[in-house]
């Protein structure tokens, strides 16, 4: 419960005759938990979190801001609490006065915590989801052992691993979305696509919409029964009040949503709603009043309108937490609004390896102290995919990358046998690879569980098959963003070399790397030399970085791809290799190498969206979106012939 003195030090260290700052006291909320992260551009840049408990906002200072990847850990300084009031605040507090500086709205939206509040931050220990137009998915506040001299208590914010986390090189969400949320003069796509992965699994393509696990996230249409005015700099509305049909036909109300809207919309609504005004309420349960003000009064309208909505949860009384509006329906008409019941989605049944496997031994040890998973959970996931895997293994030489002490520890790539022969992988004929031992095929499923008991993590393929030696039947092209490049710009820059390739008349596969970027595969008929292959696949490389200079680099080096995409076409010679389909990646995560569709692209959140801890719902599309990986009959004559290509007329 709130107290009478929670906010004594916000009034204490502040001059209201002054500074533009809202004095109000504290209060206690009636609807879901709300936070807030404010951008404040102090004497030090830096964003305030904060999240409503008790009638205040509990706050803590950010220096760096929230980050998306799991394995940055951002300071956070607690400070005074403040008034609820302060989640709308955005303006200037004038010099010479405490936190001196413009103050922006930057994120806000609901959260719950994982398990007792209080308890948590107590304890120096809290865990909560959040569910923001920026930010949402699991986070944690963890309280540091306080140093001799401090004067306030120092937290380390985290964000968890789950499918809301992205990897600090991948994307930075406080530079890909600087501004303020209120503020918006039209709509953000940006923060569109941020909502939607938040909110929406629903609207993923078949095939990967069973990856997402966030279980509580639901959407459906209600019906808009009123609307509430606007606060701060908002203008048009404040929230709409929604409601469902019971079964007796009764208009249920079901809560509100205040997010989701850009000022076209909210004039929109605004000029709609005021045509529909009614005096009485059209719910059977009319609220009083809605969120934690006492001034936000209820405007009712006829129920005409259709919302559609998403929402995390259903609250114990029939309401809807931590809403965000997608728009609005006209093709059912609002009688037809009831309450749906979310239907369940059977489990997909993972393919096993068959046949004996070998043990695990010291299946507890962690391998990845960024995301916890063990040389356990390694095993177990080698084991479900195995039936995947092998199609493209044990037809390949393959490379293994061991990882004794896990994946921040030295890594060791081996091409050839050694002294320590493993149950399920054969050996090619040496003379294959003149003054070296034998290359290596992973021929069964215990042989894959084999080397992971060794401590492989990755397994890499070559670019020919036992049928086709001694010569390439495919070309591989491996998209590295260098620093600074956000992820859109890695989905952009596949279908740029996707749509290239077709105009060549060359048909090619994708897959996440599991790493940072993605694999773009170009399937072959064995008839060209290694040498051809890897000269044509640098003239395609060169030419998209000459005709397209802002997006590609043909230079590797992190010098030269700052800000810029390398096309890595190194892969394409004699002993090169790429990332096998469904290999685990030795990395923070453990990104996992998937066949994708190309139609997903658009859908695919990073390098490392399928992971060993989400890759099961997967498995159930499986190789699907390579199709049968039969003998492909495509050749590069043609393509050569397009691009004015010759390759070097020099013995192999």
């Amino acid at each position: 419960m709130a107290t009478a003195n929670a906010l004594a030090d916000y009034h204490r260290m502040r001059d209201f005759a002054q500074t533009p700052e809202p004095r109000d006291a504290a209060s206690t909320s009636t609807g879901g938990l709300s936070f807030v992260i404010q951008k404040h551009a102090a004497r030090n840049l830096h964003y305030d979190f904060r999240l409503e408990l008790d009638g205040t906002l509990k706050s803590w200072a950010v220096p760096k801001g929230p980050s998306l990847d799991p394995s940055v850990k951002r300071m956070a300084l607690q400070v005074e609490d403040h008034p609820m009031s302060y989640a709308d605040f955005e303006g200037t507090i004038p010099p010479k006065h405490y936190g001196a500086g413009t103050v922006i709205v930057w994120d806000r939206g609901g959260w719950s915590p994982v398990g007792d509040a209080r308890s948590g931050l107590r304890d120096g220990h809290l865990k909560f989801d959040l569910a923001g137009e920026k930010l949402c998915g699991r986070w944690a506040l963890v309280r540091m052992k306080p140093r001799r001299g401090e004067r306030q208590p120092t937290w380390l914010l985290m964000k968890e691993r789950d499918d809301a986390a992205r990897a600090a090189d991948e994307f930075d969400v406080l530079t890909a979305e600087p501004g303020s949320v209120l503020a918006a003069k039209k709509p953000s796509r940006k923060a569109a696509a941020r909502a939607e992965k938040c909110t929406e699994p629903a609207a993923l393509p078949q095939m990967l919409a069973p990856q997402i696990k966030l279980k509580t996230l639901q959407r459906q249409e209600f019906v808009i029964g009123g609307y509430t005015d606007p606060k701060g700099r908002r203008s048009g509305i404040g929230a709409l009040l929604l409601g469902a049909h019971d079964a007796t036909g009764a208009l249920r109300y079901a809560g509100n949503v205040d997010t989701g809207f850009d000022e076209r919309m909210l004039a929109d609504l605004k000029q709609r709603l005021t045509k529909l005004d009614t005096a009485r309420s059209p719910f059977t349960d009319p609220p009083a009043k809605v969120g934690a003000r006492s001034d936000s009064t209820p405007h009712w309208v006829e129920p005409k309108l259709i919302a559609e909505v998403s929402f995390a949860q259903w609250t114990t009384r029939g309401r809807i937490r931590h809403a965000v509006f997608h728009g609005l329906r006209d093709d059912k008409p609002a009688a037809q609004i009831a309450r749906e019941k979310p239907q369940p989605i059977a489990a997909a049944k993972a393919p096993r390896a068959t046949g004996a496997s070998p043990r695990v031994t010291h299946a507890e040890r962690v391998i990845d102290a960024a995301s916890g998973v063990t040389k356990g959970e390694l095993f177990e996931h080698y084991a479900r995919v195995a039936d995947l895997m092998l199609p493209h293994l044990k037809v390949r030489p393959v490379a293994l990358v061991r990882a004794p002490s896990g994946v921040a520890g030295a890594q060791f790539f081996q091409k050839h046998a050694d002294e320590n022969a493993l149950p399920g992988i054969t050996l090619l004929d040496p003379a294959l690879d003149p003054g070296h031992e034998a290359l290596l095929v992973v021929a069964a499923a215990k042989g894959l569980l084999s080397a992971a008991q060794m401590n492989v993590i990755e397994l890499h393929t070559w670019n020919m098959t036992t049928r086709t030696l001694p010569k390439p039947d495919r070309m591989v092209f491996d998209l590295d963003p260098g620093e600074g490049v956000a992820w859109p710009a890695v989905r952009e820059a596949a279908g740029l070399l996707h749509a290239f390739l077709g105009e060549l008349g060359l048909a090619s596969l994708l897959k996440t790397s599991g790493g940072k970027g993605l694999h773009v595969v170009v399937p072959l008929a064995p008839r060209h030399t290694w040498q051809a292959v890897r000269q044509f696949s640098q003239a395609i490389v060169v030419h998209m970085a000459r005709v397209v200079p802002q997006r590609f680099v043909a230079k590797s080096g992190p010098r030269n791809r700052v800000g810029k995409i390398y096309i890595d076409y190194l892969r394409n010679g004699w002993g090169a290799t790429t990332a096998s389909a469904w290999s685990a990646r030795a990395r923070a995560g453990l990104g996992v190498s998937v066949p994708v569709d190309w139609s997903e692209l658009p859908q695919v959140g990073g390098g490392a969206h399928w992971t060993v801890r989400n890759i099961d719902a997967r498995l159930a599309v499986g190789n699907a979106p390579w199709g049968a990986m039969g003998a492909s009959r495509q050749t590069l004559t043609k393509a050569m012939k397009a691009l004015d290509f010759k390759p070097t007329e020099t013995r192999e």
